[in-house]
This record gives structure tokens, C-alpha cells and sequence, in this order.
């Protein structure tokens, strides 16, 4: 069989050095991996590198999925007419409330449903942006 291509070249039994770099592209370490067979590439890691850094901005990340998560649940309770003396309702409005921070009130409908997907969804949408930002920042 004729070797057109690099990458059909004869097989070879040493050992490959593989580099692993961050993101930034600076060299983490260096690994020796052996051939799997014939034609076939080394072994490498498909695994991203991660550390601490990566680790805590998926932490912030989830917490701000988490808040922005229960704004739209008391949203969707609030439209769908749930039960305002039922003890779930109450919790999540218990939660929903101080994480709409200062967006109560901001604006001001005279349809009570639309002010309440304004003034929640907003909270969810800031929470979703600046967890982002600071997860971005963390990494």
C-alpha cells in the first residue's frame, strides 16, 4: 500500500511527546504517549487541564443559574395563578423577593402580570450577566 500522506506514513513504535496548554496557549506540561497500534495516533488526553481558578467560576456561574432559576420559577407561579396562601409559593416568594435587589418598583404597569415578568425577569437577567462577568474575571 503506497504512503501518499503524512499521516498514512509507516507506522512507528516510539514514544510521542504531547503537549497540554491552557487556554492562553502556555505550555502546562509535557507527556510521552505510546502508539495504540498500527496507524493509528498516539494516545492523547481529551481532558481539559482545569484548576481551582476554572473550578470556582463554575461555582459562580451555577450560583447565579441557581438565583436567576428561582426568579423564573415565581414568575411562572405568578402567571399560572398558583395558590398565594400555599407554603411553596410562599417560599419561593420568600427567595424571589430579596434577589430582585432594587427592581421592584422600577417600573410601574397598570397590568400587574407584566410587572411582574419586567421586574423578575430583569433579576434573572442581571443575575445571569453579572455572575458571568465575575466568573470571566475569576478565570
Amino acid at each position: 500500500m503506497p504512503y501518499d500522506h503524512p499521516s498514512q506514513s509507516t507506522p512507528s513504535r516510539t514514544k510521542h511527546h504531547v503537549h497540554i496548554v491552557d487556554r492562553d496557549g502556555t505550555l502546562r506540561r509535557t507527556q510521552e504517549c505510546q502508539p495504540r497500534g498500527a496507524g493509528y495516533p498516539p494516545a492523547m488526553a481529551t481532558r481539559r487541564a482545569t484548576t481551582g481558578r476554572y473550578g470556582a467560576a463554575r461555582v459562580i456561574t451555577g450560583i447565579g443559574a441557581l438565583f436567576a432559576l428561582i426568579e423564573v420559577v415565581f414568575i411562572l407561579l405568578v402567571l399560572f395563578g398558583a395558590n398565594a396562601g400555599n407554603a411553596f409559593y410562599k417560599f419561593i416568594q420568600s427567595i424571589a423577593n430579596p434577589l430582585a435587589l432594587f427592581f421592584p418598583g422600577l417600573f410601574t404597569f397598570q397590568n400587574a402580570d407584566w410587572a411582574v415578568i419586567v421586574t423578575y425577569g430583569l433579576a434573572a437577567i442581571f443575575w445571569i450577566v453579572v455572575t458571568g462577568i465575575v466568573a470571566r474575571f475569576v478565570r
